[in-house]
């Protein structure tokens, strides 16, 4: 019976970890690898918080913090252990009121839902999941995966190599992505993308979208608002759907644009050593130095209109 008692002892549950909370503390979450799941639900004052002791993480609070570490030693070893099996990295779960969160790990995959507060996501290579939050989040990411939906609060992410996925935002952000692919899907806002390389996706967007481009391929459908920005050499092939004030320049980029029928859109485009395209009631004057193209569509004027620059690329508009 002694050892019976052992062996079940040996697989029980230590039971949640609790810390009560005010509005204006936060948590701190540090370690090398780690599942972190944070369920933020409005009302109450206690954060449960399951799998630190199975896992060797430790819990403090001082000064409105509440700290939650991993196991320190050897970084490289234990990281090395970890890796080798996806099953023996920990996790975290936190249940509760909506509190500020920053969170720093080697590695590993984070999941938010909901919360009002400030989130910090500070995250070597993994995946990052924020679903139905309203308050202002903040990622940066060496290597993975980001993705975002049901969002009004700000967003700010920094993604080196890379998949960045918002869905259903609603607010201002920035998204920066050096390499990999971007999808920007039924959002609303203040955006500014920044891309170097790979390809991005904006569909069923309104309000001011900022495009800083080097060489990535770009390309949106249903768009209307201010669009505004510059691409070195990555394409830009954008479909405009309502209302919509046009400023791009590029160096050697080709824009391409698909305004809405009868738009009587006002076009002001120039380019030195490409070409340009456009309806035929617009007339383009050629000259030894530059291509230029101004003129009003047919259909009624005033809903779209359209300044393009380029150094070197052609500008098609139809």
């Amino acid at each position: 019976m002694a050892f019976l008692g052992l062996f079940l002892s040996a697989f029980t549950w230590a039971a949640p970890a609790e810390v009560t909370v005010q509005p204006q503390d936060q948590i701190l979450l540090r370690g090398l690898n780690a599942q972190v799941i944070y369920n933020a639900a409005p009302g109450g004052a206690t954060l449960h918080i399951k799998g630190l002791s199975e896992a060797g993480w430790t819990m403090s609070k001082r000064e409105g913090v509440v700290a939650l570490d991993g196991p320190e030693g050897d970084s490289r070893r234990v990281l090395s252990a970890q890796l080798k099996d996806h099953g023996s990295r920990p996790l975290i779960e936190i249940s509760g009121p909506s509190v500020p969160i920053e969170i720093h790990l080697r590695e590993g995959h984070i999941t938010l839902n909901k919360g009002a507060q400030d989130a910090r996501v500070h995250l070597k290579n993994g995946r990052v999941t924020s679903v139905g939050r309203g308050g202002p989040l903040k990622i940066s990411l060496l290597k993975g995966d980001v993705s975002i939906s049901d969002q009004s609060g700000r967003v700010d992410v920094d993604v080196y190599q890379g998949n960045l996925t918002v869905r259903n935002m609603q607010g201002d952000g920035e998204l920066q992505l050096f390499s990999g692919q971007l999808w920007l899907d039924q959002s609303r806002g203040n955006v500014a993308i920044n891309m170097n390389s790979g390809s991005g996706k904006v569909q069923s967007f309104s309000g001011t979208l900022q495009i800083d481009n080097v060489k990535a391929a770009l390309s949106g459908s249903k768009l209307s608002g201010r669009i505004e920005g510059f691409s070195a050499e990555g394409p830009l092939n954008l479909q405009i759907a309502g209302e919509s004030d046009i400023h791009l320049k590029t160096q050697s980029a080709r824009v391409n644009l698909q305004l809405p029928p009868a738009s009587g859109a006002s076009l002001n485009l120039l380019t030195n050593e490409g070409e340009i395209i456009v309806p035929k009631e617009v007339g383009v004057l050629r000259t030894h130095l530059e291509k230029t193209a101004r003129g009003r569509l047919r259909g009624e004027g005033g809903k779209v209109t359209v300044f393009v620059r380029s150094q070197e690329g052609s500008i098609l508009v139809k």
